[in-house]
């Protein structure tokens, strides 16, 4: 967390980093005492130490700065708890931090054959690996962050109306630079796998009764090692009467 460390950061006396995690005492309605951080107030600290000792002088240079960019650098972040059944209210958590304006989009996908884990590049989350230039959006808006320009990282739950048809969709969220995305999963379907070092069982069903799904269609990325090198698998299927799908050959090391 920014400015979470109890280490000082002054080159004496006690530790600035308090004044951004415990910070000012204020008072509740009520009259209870509260402490706050008091973000500006550590940032003009920081600067002066910075300012005043160069690199070698003080131990707490390095980390000092670490801090200015920590406070002042944009942030943003999405979270969905779960998957929503069709019909019901959906929501999501957004965050952010020295951020004025957040632009959301949301785009449908096909989750067996949009997600593409091909190639050598294993740093990315598997969303990151769905294209969404040139796809069109479903919903495109914006919601003010009314930041006050004073560093307090800020929140919100956010419903989505009207409600959203049966699908998936990646919600993508952008603002001053930075991009993040999150899985909105509408669905009545729910899906158990069990898996072997030859091969996968999965089953499809009812989340609501448990009762088997045919006919449904099952894309599984599974990666193994062959010819000593790591490669990606891609095995596809369709549930059966019984909502059972038998996908094989992989090898797990």
């Amino acid at each position: 967390m920014p400015c979470g460390a109890s280490t000082p950061v002054s080159a004496s006396g006690p530790g600035n980093s308090w004044i951004c995690t415990s910070g000012r005492e204020t008072r509740t309605e009520d009259g209870a005492r509260r402490h706050e951080p008091d973000y500006p107030a550590a940032l003009t600290l920081y600067r002066r130490l910075v300012r005043v000792y160069s690199n070698g002088e003080t131990r707490y240079h390095d980390d000092a700065l670490r801090r200015i960019e920590e406070i002042t650098a944009p942030d943003l972040g999405i979270a969905v708890s779960s998957f929503f059944l069709p019909g019901s209210e959906i929501e999501f958590h957004l965050s952010w931090r020295n951020v004025s304006e957040v632009d959301l989009a949301l785009y449908p996908i096909d989750l067996s054959t949009d997600a593409n884990f091909s190639g050598d590049d294993d740093s990315r989350s598997w969303l990151d690996r769905v294209t969404l230039p040139g796809r069109p959006a479903s919903r495109v808006w914006s919601r003010p962050t009314h930041d006050a320009g004073d560093h307090v990282p800020g929140q919100q739950t956010v419903t989505l109306d009207p409600a959203l048809p049966t699908g998936a969709y990646v919600l993508e969220a952008r603002a001053s630079g930075e991009r993040v995305r999150e899985l909105i999963l509408v669905t009545g379907a729910a899906l158990v796998t069990k898996t072997t070092g030859a091969q996968a069982l999965v089953y499809v069903c009812d989340a609501l009764s448990g009762a088997p799904r045919e006919g449904a269609r099952i894309s599984l990325w599974a990666r193994s090692y062959e010819n000593r090198a790591w490669g990606w698998q891609h095995l596809r299927g369709t549930s059966d009467a019984d909502g059972l799908a038998k996908l094989a050959h992989f090898d797990f090391e």
